[in-house]
């Protein structure tokens, strides 16, 4: 009798606790409690699995985080990619990603705060460089659409107004998340909003 239908099995029911446990620490992390006071038995009782099996499948807490930090970025691409295709100028389509790319960033920004303390580790800098690199081509194929259908204004080669935009709505949130309980209430998404809608009016050719 071939193992391989066992071995699904068994790949499957890792998968399942894997999902749950993701799921269980940001519940923990982001909503009920927080990162500090979650502790490993915490995530085990509330993914309904042992102790054992989560450090079966993570090393620590702290490699939990970096995985739910990873799966953000990685959504947050994906959902952008499709959400610019429903826009039919390149400027509208800088809009979309960069209103889309603010609500993201407010729905998750005590996520987003633990990543300078994450400097230092070298499989999340990685992952976020690839991260980085497919946000800036989504950028560039925006600037490309808008400079061809004179929508953006961009420079002659459209690969800096790329670039040069990610570093400015990336300051422009990195900025905005000083203010006090910022992400706990809505005051801090409309100033943002105004701050992007000026930001990119610096991009609109008409």
């Amino acid at each position: 009798m071939s193992d391989e239908p066992e071995l699904s099995r068994v790949e499957r029911r890792r998968m399942d606790a894997r999902r749950r446990i993701l799921d269980a620490a940001q519940q923990l992390f982001l909503v009920e409690a927080s990162y500090d006071k979650a502790t490993i038995s915490d995530i085990a009782r509330c993914a309904d699995v042992s102790v054992g099996a989560v450090y079966l499948l993570f090393k620590n807490k702290y490699a939990i985080l970096t995985e739910l930090i990873d799966e953000y970025f990685s959504r947050m691409v994906s959902e952008l990619s499709t959400a610019k295709e429903s826009e039919r100028t390149g400027y509208d389509q800088l809009v979309k990603v960069a209103t889309e790319s603010g609500r993201w960033y407010y729905d998750n920004i005590i996520l987003m705060q633990f990543l300078p303390q994450m400097d230092s580790d070298e499989f999340l800098k990685n992952r976020l460089t690839v991260h980085v690199d497919e946000i800036i081509d989504m950028f560039l194929k925006i600037m490309e659409k808008g400079k061809e259908d004179r929508s953006i204004r961009t420079a002659d080669d459209p690969l800096i107004s790329a670039i040069v935009f990610y570093h400015g709505f990336n300051g422009i949130l990195s900025l905005d998340s000083d203010n006090a309980n910022v992400g706990r209430h809505l005051s801090g998404g409309y100033s943002l909003s105004a701050k992007i809608d000026e930001y990119l009016r610096l991009f609109a050719y008409r």
